[in-house]
């Protein structure tokens, strides 16, 4: 299994000088890499904006397709005007549907300088989140964590590893607190900080992760004894 996310590698080495690239090529790629029949049946997955035969030399990485973001796949790579060609982000723009997107909407907003830039928009969310080497996974390594599995197995995949929501591993015995200065050191920094429940003194050995708000995988963690 590889440790480091396809998405990153995207980011650090997506190279079109031997190939003529399409948005409909890159697409494939994420099918092969986050095959969209293992998102969950609530969410929203694939190309957004664009034309699949449309070239593609650049792509943009994010989080959310926010005008901000929009706002510097416009000015690209350079800054100087000339626009990446695609943007992949990890959550969706149109969770849910809508009737109406003019440009003073914010959805309607990004969707309006995407489309006069000419740059494609996709996603990638909980069929990512799913995969043997997807966003929870990534997590895992950041943290450090060792032996994992899914916390919620759902299958495998084509080449058969397991996937599921979450990653669940062990870690050198330590406390709560010290685990979580350590989890502090490695993860970006958030708006709202590292928030820790719990007596700071309490052993850790066993942990679960999950990208997202990760309520409705309580359960699973119980029975997997983090």
């Amino acid at each position: 299994m590889q440790s480091s996310s396809h998405l990153s590698d995207l980011a650090t080495g997506f190279d079109t000088s031997e190939a003529n690239w399409t948005v409909g090529d890159v697409m494939a790629l994420m099918e092969a890499w986050y095959p969209a029949a293992t998102a969950q049946s609530w969410d929203r997955v694939g190309l957004i904006v664009g034309d699949p035969a449309a070239p593609v030399r650049s792509i943009l990485l994010a989080l959310d397709p926010t005008a901000a973001i929009a706002d510097q796949a416009v000015a690209g790579p350079s800054g100087d005007g000339q626009p990446y060609d695609m943007v992949i982000t990890h959550h969706p723009l149109l969770l849910r549907g809508a009737s109406f997107l003019p440009v003073t909407d914010p959805k309607g907003g990004v969707v309006t300088t995407l489309i006069r830039s000419g740059i494609a928009l996709f996603n990638a969310h909980t069929n990512a989140d799913m995969a043997c080497d997807g966003v929870a996974t990534a997590l895992a390594d950041l943290i450090g964590l060792r032996d994992t599995a899914p916390l919620e197995p759902c299958g495998t995949d084509a080449e058969g590893h397991d996937i599921g929501l979450g990653r669940v591993g062990t870690v050198d015995e330590t406390t709560l607190g010290t685990f979580a200065d350590h989890v502090a050191s490695v993860l970006p920094a958030g708006p709202s900080g590292l928030f820790v429940g719990g007596d700071e003194r309490a052993s850790v050995r066993r942990v679960a992760v999950l990208g997202g708000a990760g309520d409705s995988a309580l359960e699973a963690a119980r029975a997997a004894r983090v």
